[in-house]
């Protein structure tokens, strides 16, 4: 079973040139039986942040519906491929999830069809929904909510992660206590530890440096990779001085190749140039 992991992608300021050399990959690399894991950060709900330095800049309702019409696309592709869509919620969802426990008099019409509020349901996944006047249909899709582990494998954690910085790989690792993937950092970087927690190998993206693809028998080697973004730089605008020049981020994602019979798994980066998907072999 293949995993394609791709997280924070901060709809609307998701890099469009990037998301279309990624359904191609994808369209080379999934197929029957195989898994989309978005996870984490699918928008940024902008309106709603603390950091905004313009709060009318997008409709927390356009917003919704962008996400909802980005995943109902990623939804679309892989039910065609026999494929299936996972998505976890990240920090940015939980600033969502927090808004509406706070105001849910006032947000009432947002409800399901079944009077509940709620993340998934404000998006239609598993529950038919409305935003307004647009009805949206459900689709079949399982969500995890920020910080619950998504596990494919015994040996396996997929989440969206709370750490930040150099050792954050590393601290994911041993807060699950399994081999996995994470976003949250926005960088890519992979950590290998023996069972007993001893370093064996650790490297991060760089403009010049790829990571190269990890197989492991995860019974006796735990890996935890960080898989990138796919925002665009261009628009983030709570980074000081823009993202752009200031953000130390590497744009891309991880496919995930396990042996869902036994333990044998490949952690295999790829990387968006701002021009086309590379990989280690080219």
């Amino acid at each position: 079973m293949k995993i394609l992991c791709i997280t924070d992608i901060h709809v609307p300021y998701h890099d469009v040139k990037a998301i279309g050399a990624l359904r191609h990959y994808a369209n080379n690399h999934l197929s029957e039986g195989d898994v989309l894991w978005i996870g984490g950060d699918g928008m940024d709900v902008h309106p709603l942040s603390r950091f905004d330095q313009d709060p009318q800049k997008f409709s927390f309702r356009q917003e919704l519906l962008d996400y909802r019409d980005y995943i109902h696309n990623w939804y679309t592709f892989c039910l065609e491929r026999g494929a299936s869509v996972v998505i976890s919620g990240g920090n940015h969802e939980a600033r969502l999830r927090k808004y509406i426990s706070s105001n849910a008099a006032q947000l009432g019409f947002l409800a399901d069809k079944d009077g509940r509020l709620s993340v998934p349901g404000l998006l239609g996944l598993g529950v038919e929904s409305y935003l307004g006047d647009r009805y949206l249909p459900a689709l079949q899709i399982p969500y995890y909510d920020y910080q619950v582990p998504y596990r494919p494998h015994a040996l396996l954690t997929l989440v969206h992660g709370v750490h930040y910085g150099v050792t954050a790989a590393k601290q994911n690792l041993q807060s699950y206590g399994t081999s996995g993937v994470s976003g949250h950092s926005h960088r890519q970087t992979m950590y290998v530890a023996s069972p007993g927690g001893r370093e064996l190998w650790r490297c991060k993206t760089t403009d010049t440096l790829l990571l190269p693809p990890v197989s492991v028998d995860l019974q006796r080697t735990l890996v935890w990779a960080e898989a990138g973004h796919f925002c665009d730089l261009g628009q983030v605008d709570y980074i000081k001085g823009g993202a752009a020049n200031n953000a130390d981020w590497q744009a891309g994602g991880l496919l995930l190749d396990v042996d869902s019979a036994g333990s044998d798994a490949i952690f295999e980066p790829f990387r968006w140039t701002g021009e086309k998907i590379v990989t280690w072999k080219g």
